[in-house]
């Protein structure tokens, strides 16, 4: 009875430890239940995953990057995912897409909006009655409607 309480214990101590890494607490309870101390010693060092590494990413992506990214990239057609404009087959869904003609490529981010016509309210994209989170999302659907 006291080895079942030892190793729920270790199972509880390796969740606690994971899960301010940002890790599954659920998985770490198992992992630390299944080995002991050996679990313990697994959470303390695998790597920390939380916010704080994509945040330290977002920040170091700069404007320009940020708006060749968004002239480089248009949302699948088929499955919504993020993928290069002269894409002609998605690589998540792996589906025939329509490839993008080269005028419409090489645009900034000011360009785009005024060619599609569409508004941004400070945290959204607006294009006729519809918001969107990102531009490319209300640039594919303003291509879907006018081609």
């Amino acid at each position: 009875m006291g080895i079942l309480i030892a190793f729920l214990m270790c199972g509880i101590i390796s969740a606690v430890i994971a899960s301010n890494k940002g890790r599954s607490t659920f998985g770490w309870f198992l992992i630390g239940t299944l080995t002991s101390l050996f679990g313990i010693i697994l959470a303390l060092v695998v790597s920390d995953k939380s916010a704080k590494a994509a945040d330290s990413a977002a920040a170091s992506l700069t404007r320009e990057s940020a708006q060749s990214a968004i002239a480089d990239t248009r949302a699948c057609p088929y499955c919504a995912e993020t993928i290069k404009a002269q894409a002609v087959i998605c690589r998540f869904c792996n589906r025939d897409v329509d490839p993008l003609p080269i005028t419409q490529i090489n645009l900034s981010h000011d360009e785009l909006m005024a060619k599609y016509q569409i508004n941004h309210d400070g945290s959204q994209y607006l294009f006729e009655q519809y918001r969107y989170d990102r531009l490319e999302d209300a640039v594919a659907y303003a291509l879907r409607k006018y081609p």
